[in-house]
């Protein structure tokens, strides 16, 4: 009892799968865009139970994680990702280089220099999608985790672009093949904008919210701490489910929650499942107070371009000369420039409280703008810039 606590949803990922062959009640077969906050369970959900269903099914799986390399652009780790595939197919490549017709042997040669790791050569992501089908030749399922990523780069965008291309020639050809893409988001308005943005891939397509872990999970997680603690010591399910919905459905906040009630002095007096609800509420609170900390060191136009962020959502405007001078006369300064309220947002993003796609506009991450909803109260401080 000792072992790490793990949980999978098999039943979930068979969902999901007939979903992208577009059967059952969720008809993916456009593809399929998965939204849910950090920490919920969905990349763990992805690597352990999504990808193995998909090898069940005879698919050949690619995954990337867009967050994997931050300071790498997103389509580069989408390359790197199909070159990793390839490679599982390097004699196979090799044989069909030497009998490929002259028509097809260009790419091919391209491609197999570019496994080889020769810099020089780069092929377009088409070419390593139809390639990658030649040697699979099996249906391939393209899994990109945190694909907001991608929005946030030039070349990032061009890539999904190019994915898009590849699945509906592919798709289209009429034959058993096919390229299912999945593409899964912590943000649900950062995924949104991959297919609600006319210039963007995927315009058209449906968000679907990942479901949460819930009663089953918490069953499951209530057995196995209190295999680990005394009788006398033991939480009740519903008070796990009831922490477990407290920290936003978090398994690693309710771990730290679990451990913090085991050990926590000052609250020794109290029972077992009232411990557990008081730590729950103080992580939230810790990590909320960690974002409002950081609030306090920032500069006044900051900490307003963020409220102001807030307020108008879609209609953010912040380089407008009605904005520049809203600003201006809510710090009590003469004049606020565009250059000045460029670096701060900037900063902002460079912060993580705010972001930006490459084809739009400025707007709050989720952490900064949950912090500020729950303290309404919250208003632009003052200090110096």
């Amino acid at each position: 009892m000792t072992q790490r606590f793990i949980f999978c949803r098999p039943a979930l990922a068979r969902q999901l799968c007939d979903a992208l062959q577009g059967v059952g009640l969720l008809d993916a077969g456009s593809g399929l865009f998965l939204a849910a906050p950090r920490r919920t369970g969905k990349t763990f959900f992805l690597t352990e139970d999504f990808l193995p269903e998909c090898v069940a099914r005879g698919w050949e799986p690619v995954y990337v994680d867009l967050w994997s390399d931050q300071q790498a652009d997103p389509a580069e780790l989408i390359r790197r990702a199909l070159i990793g595939a390839l490679d599982r197919h390097r004699s196979a490549l090799e044989t069909l280089v030497k009998r490929a017709r002259a028509v097809r042997i260009g790419v091919l040669r391209a491609v197999f220099l570019e496994l080889e790791g020769d810099a020089s050569a780069e092929s377009p992501l088409v070419d390593l999608v139809d390639t990658l089908f030649r040697l699979a030749d099996r249906p391939i399922v393209l899994v990109i985790d945190e694909a907001q990523q991608a929005s946030v780069s030039e070349e990032g965008v061009k890539a999904l672009h190019a994915l898009k291309s590849a699945r509906d020639q592919i798709n289209n050809a009429g034959a058993d093949m096919r390229l299912f893409l999945v593409c899964t988001g912590s943000s649900r308005d950062k995924l949104a904008h991959l297919v609600l943005n006319r210039n963007q891939a995927f315009f058209g397509a449906t968000v679907t919210p990942f479901p949460y872990l819930g009663a089953d999970f918490a069953r499951a997680y209530t057995a196995w701490v209190n295999a680990l603690l005394s009788p006398d010591q033991h939480y009740t399910e519903q008070a796990v489910s009831k922490a477990f919905e407290r920290v936003g459905y978090r398994p690693e906040m309710l771990r730290e929650a679990a451990q913090g009630a085991v050990f926590a002095d000052d609250l020794q007096e109290l029972a077992p499942d009232e411990r557990l609800l008081a730590r729950a509420e103080r992580v939230v609170e810790a990590r909320l107070n960690d974002i409002l900390a950081e609030f306090d060191l920032l500069t006044p136009l900051a900490r307003h371009l963020l409220w102001q962020m807030l307020e108008d959502g879609e209609r953010f405007t912040p380089f407008a000369e009605a904005s520049l001078a809203a600003y201006a006369a809510a710090l009590g300064e003469e004049r606020v420039g565009q250059s000045r309220v460029q670096k701060t947002l900037e900063g902002l993003r460079e912060k993580g409280l705010a972001w930006k796609p490459q084809r739009g506009i400025y707007r709050l991450e989720d952490s900064a703008r949950d912090a500020l909803q729950l303290r309404g109260s919250w208003q632009s401080g003052t200090g110096t810039n």
